[in-house]
């Protein structure tokens, strides 16, 4: 089994999709994907059986037979995606996908968190200018941090004083996350005004700090209501 803590040291977020990939080409073939229904897609925590030719599948534990390309491999020069160094796998198909991907957002509040090496939280509910919360990628932030930082821990949330009326202002976690139909206008302008990371990354290295733009959004989630 693989280690986890090595793969995060490696890939940066146990989320390996979220990773650029540096070292390895794509692959010209189709992904090896297990029996209907499962379907899952071959990869390096499954087990297999050189003399059999089978391998199991790690979600359902059915028993499939290799791929005719993978009928004569070794056991000492396995393709990539069977490699525990690989997580992420790019395949270059020789035929176009017979349909295009289909992506359906079912949308009622937004909030917004760009991300590369910094990681910003956007004031949606800010609507004199563009602000935004800015935490270092390569930092860890506990939970209570993250809500302190943002104004949304019960010791940082500013009650009016008695007799003051309720500020027009949204306020708490509504600061950053409002129905589609209050925030459309700073949502498009900042959208419109993202611009590359101008932050210098080395060639050998990922920008993307996902998991500290995702324990930012735990953060955040964690007081909305």
């Amino acid at each position: 089994m693989l280690n986890f803590e090595d793969i995060e040291g490696r890939d940066s977020v146990r989320l390996s999709w979220n990773r650029f990939i540096q070292n390895l080409p794509p692959v010209s073939y189709k992904p090896a994907t297990c029996n209907p229904p499962c379907c899952a897609v071959l990869n390096p925590y499954r087990q297999i059986d050189i003399r059999g030719k089978l391998r199991i599948c790690p979600f359902c534990l059915t028993r499939n037979a290799f791929p005719p390309h993978y009928k004569d491999i070794p056991n000492t020069d396995l393709p990539p995606e069977l490699l525990p160094k690989y997580t992420t796998v790019e395949h270059t198909l020789s035929r176009p996908a017979q349909a295009p991907p289909v992506f359906l957002f079912v949308v009622d509040t937004f909030g917004l968190i760009t991300f590369g090496t910094m990681t910003q939280v956007h004031e949606l509910g800010y609507v004199e200018c563009s602000e935004s919360y800015v935490f270092r990628g390569g930092k860890e932030y506990t939970q209570e941090r993250i809500q302190d930082m943002l104004g949304l821990s019960t010791t940082t949330r500013s009650a009016p004083l008695a007799g003051q009326p309720m500020p027009q202002q949204a306020s708490g976690a509504a600061r950053f996350l409002l129905p589609v139909q209050q925030c459309e206008f700073q949502l498009t302008g900042i959208l419109e005004a993202l611009a590359r990371d101008p932050w210098p990354v080395a060639n050998d290295k990922c920008a993307l700090r996902t998991g500290v733009a995702v324990n930012v959004a735990v953060g955040l989630l964690e007081v909305w209501q």
